[in-house]
């Protein structure tokens, strides 16, 4: 018998119902599944993280995003010299 792949946009919560549904042997070989998946490292999560970011700000001047770190900056070390 032949394998087809098929991609199905579903809803998070109409997932998780449809989760529920399963049986108790089915959820088992669904968990034994998604933990063969190796995690990704704290690195590699963080450097997608960017990524994304960086592809949605990309069109945000870096003058200003640099500004908005500065001040930032600024509100977090006034908030700990408050604080001390």
């Amino acid at each position: 018998m032949s394998e087809v792949a098929i991609t199905i946009k579903l809803p998070f919560q109409q997932l998780l119902k449809a989760i529920e549904g399963l049986t108790e042997q089915e959820r088992l070989v669904l968990r034994k599944k998604l933990e063969q998946q190796t995690p990704a490292s704290w690195q590699e999560r963080f450097e997608r993280a960017l990524n994304l970011l960086g592809e949605k700000n990309k069109d945000i001047p870096l003058e200003q995003v640099q500004s908005d770190v500065a001040r930032a900056i600024q509100e977090v070390r006034a908030i700990r010299d408050r604080e001390n």
